[in-house]
């Protein structure tokens, strides 16, 4: 399934649409409304109602939709990145050597998330400012990853990528998708590579118990990439993607 997510800061609250096939734009799937706050970890729709007051941070009416929803904002306890990893020198994953990349599995989370890590940086320049990311997120395996990689490059979107990386604590070995992906994408579309732990949020969340075959960790994982993307990298419009769904070459253009 494919989600495009909508934030009218002046105007209204966040609207989510859910994609079947990119050739109709008429298949609302809710409505999303700044009067709950507490999330529900067994649905990704009603997930962000949980956040989705915290758009309005970005917004230049801040106090006035805070008294009309009569909301206060509270950010993401221990998020990860912080902003400050967001501003810091970027680490060229496609720069690196296989050794390198197997160290990368062996680093803290957030020593990840310090050492910000892009591919093809030399394409974040030919971005405009008011362009809408595409976040995609991963687990481990490969197929039919490659496939939705390769579909993207085809597209050659002039946007920015944020690929999310769900680790796994019984088996965290994700060199191959690394590998895979630094291979696929490259000089293709500027890339933010970030790593989600769903024990951390799903603690985060008051999701808890929260297992590795859990559907809470796939909720977690939802919420957490567009807190990401439309929270900490302040983007108004996010379109969220999957591992597993291969992209028309006109569905990035289609949805400007």
């Amino acid at each position: 399934m494919i989600y495009l997510f909508v934030s009218d800061y002046h105007n209204a609250p966040l609207a989510l649409f859910h994609y079947h096939k990119p050739i109709s734009i008429d298949m609302p799937k809710c409505n999303v409304t700044p009067l709950s706050l507490v999330p529900n970890p067994d649905s990704q729709c009603d997930a962000i109602r949980g956040w989705e007051h915290g758009l309005v941070q970005n917004s230049f009416q801040l106090e006035e939709r805070l008294l009309e929803y009569n909301l206060t904002f509270v950010p993401w306890p221990n998020f990860s990145p912080t902003i400050q990893d967001l501003n810091n020198p970027m680490t060229d994953l496609g720069s690196l050597d296989e050794l390198s990349l197997l160290r990368i599995v062996n680093m803290e989370r957030s020593q990840r998330h310090n050492l910000n890590f892009v591919l093809n940086p030399h394409l974040q320049s030919t971005i405009q400012v008011d362009s809408v990311p595409l976040l995609l997120r991963v687990y481990k395996r490969l197929q039919p990853l490659d496939t939705v990689l390769d579909s993207i490059c085809v597209m050659s979107p002039n946007t920015t990528l944020i690929i999310s990386i769900d680790e796994d604590y019984e088996n965290n070995d994700f060199t191959p998708l690394l590998k895979l992906t630094v291979q696929r994408l490259h000089n293709c579309v500027f890339t933010r590579v970030f790593w989600h732990s769903y024990i951390d949020d799903c603690r985060d969340l008051q999701f808890s118990p929260c297992y590795s075959d859990d559907p809470k960790r796939l909720n977690a994982h939802f919420w957490s990439v567009h807190y990401l993307g439309m929270i900490q990298l302040k983007f108004r419009y996010v379109i969220s993607i999957e591992d597993d769904l291969y992209l028309f070459p006109d569905f990035y253009n289609y949805h400007l």
